[in-house]
């Protein structure tokens, strides 16, 4: 006789997702790549778009490559327009450290 919840003497988990958002959906992407099923709860009846624009960082382009959705990503959004990188600022940090007290 089988326990429910539980196989091969292990208990059974649920991996749960709420919010069908960008960040729950690609934790879908990425959790049925390692053939695991979650569940994802999300208020709105219909996922839809809604006219916000959204800056992605390297990070996020790394983490959107290890599962395979970063050339996706692009081809959506009609191509990488360029990068850029932002050096510090050395008088806005001296402004923050006067400020705190440094």
């Amino acid at each position: 006789m089988s326990t429910p919840g539980v196989r091969a003497g292990r208990p059974q988990s649920a991996i749960v997702i709420v919010g069908g958002g960008i960040s729950g959906l690609t934790a879908d992407v990425a959790f049925a790549r390692w053939g695991l099923e979650p569940v994802i709860y999300q208020q709105a009846p219909e996922l839809q778009e809604v006219g916000a624009g959204v800056t992605l960082r390297v990070n996020a382009f790394r983490a959107l490559e290890s599962i395979g959705l970063a050339g996706e990503v692009v081809r959506f959004a009609g191509g990488l327009t360029g990068w850029r990188r932002q050096a510090p600022r050395r008088d806005v940090d001296a402004a923050l450290a006067r400020q705190a007290g440094d």
